[in-house]
């Protein structure tokens, strides 16, 4: 694998998440699933995403049968979640195997620290300052 990054224009975060299989833009988030079993969930610049947010994305997970995946969670610049949302993530991991939360500065940072301390998730959860560090974390889970 190192190889063919040093002979290709291909970044390390690319080659980790692989082919681009399927993606769907939300009015809140885009998904987009990649050949590598990641689940990258994108919460748009200045969006404010809930549990209802998160039903969205599961039925349309739903048409690619009960597949798990590793998700790669980031949100943009003064974007949030809702407590509901993080109620239900840390409850419900039918299409989860790891999540890595990409934060976007201290607030964000502080945040994702309270979910884990208070909202305990089910599954494996690190916060990442780094879409690449977090990407080979949740690689290890394979």
């Amino acid at each position: 694998m190192v190889e063919t990054l040093v002979n290709s224009q291909i970044s390390t975060l690319d080659a980790l998440k692989g082919r681009k299989l399927h993606s769907k833009e939300f009015d809140k988030h885009f998904v987009t699933i990649y050949d590598s079993g990641i689940l990258l969930f994108e919460v748009k610049r200045d969006a404010i995403v809930t549990a209802r947010d998160l039903e969205q994305t599961r039925a349309w997970l739903s048409h690619f049968g009960e597949r798990k995946y590793l998700n790669l969670f980031i949100a943009r610049t003064r974007a949030e979640v809702e407590d509901d949302f993080r109620l239900d993530a840390a409850t419900s991991n039918q299409y989860t195997i790891a999540d890595a939360i990409v934060v976007n500065g201290i607030s964000q940072r502080i945040m994702a620290n309270l979910y884990l301390r208070f909202n305990k998730p089910a599954t494996p959860t690190k916060v990442f300052a780094d879409e690449e560090s977090a990407a080979f974390w949740l690689m290890s889970f394979t």
